[in-house]
């Protein structure tokens, strides 16, 4: 719903093979034709779940969607959903919650759920002050209906271990589960946050690399 070029979103997608994308210039021009609400950084969360159920009813062939929500990153929401906290990042939170479900819902009444996976993750941690937090924070993560069954469910990991955790999760067979510097949590090797403590591994993390440098 935002602008695909922000943060290189656009180039990123593409240079990894994605290449139908749509953002806020595409939603103008082919989705939203008539004047429609939106908000400082596109269109609301509520619309792209719309939007994306409009083009999976039409796919007759396996698919990957990618969708980013952004209106609980800076407390947004429509002026005319439920306003029931006395705080703009609790009726977000609470808003979008309810339109995640009813998205998941009705993925669950499609043709295609029973050989489809969801995940449902954050990017980080809000880094806003004006909600509290637990002691112990950790970034928001789902897996619905993945090929495999997890050996433990109690697992440490961090968003390194995504990468190969996603493909495994849709079938994919990796030789030693791991891929980059992540370990695919479906498995029963180690990631490194289990391995390491947070501050050795953010020590680590946080060095100089040329090679990842000439990748920006």
């Amino acid at each position: 719903g935002s602008d695909g070029i922000f943060s290189g979103t656009h180039k990123f997608l593409e240079n990894h093979g994605v290449t139908h994308n749509i953002d806020k210039h595409i939603l103008d021009r082919f989705f939203f034709t008539t004047s429609h609400s939106k908000n400082k950084w596109g269109y609301y969360d509520e619309d792209i779940y719309k939007v994306t159920q409009n083009i999976l009813k039409k796919q007759r062939q396996p698919f990957f969607a990618f969708i980013q929500t952004i209106d609980t990153h800076c407390g947004i929401f429509r002026g005319d959903v439920e306003n029931k906290f006395n705080n703009k990042y609790y009726n977000t939170i609470h808003n979008t919650s309810k339109k995640t479900v009813d998205f998941l819902q009705w993925i669950k009444e499609q043709d295609f759920a029973e050989n489809t996976t969801v995940i449902v993750y954050g990017d980080h941690l809000r880094k806003e002050n004006e909600i509290p937090y637990p002691a112990q924070r950790s970034i928001y993560n789902l897996f619905i209906n993945p090929v495999k069954t997890p050996q433990n469910l109690n697992r440490y990991f961090t968003q390194v271990d995504l990468f190969p955790s996603i493909l495994e999760a849709i079938g994919f067979e990796i030789e030693g589960h791991r891929l980059g510097i992540g370990t695919s949590i479906f498995s029963d090797e180690t990631t490194l946050a289990e391995k390491y403590d947070e501050e050795y591994l953010e020590e680590q993390l946080s060095k100089d690399d040329d090679t990842y440098n000439s990748l920006l």
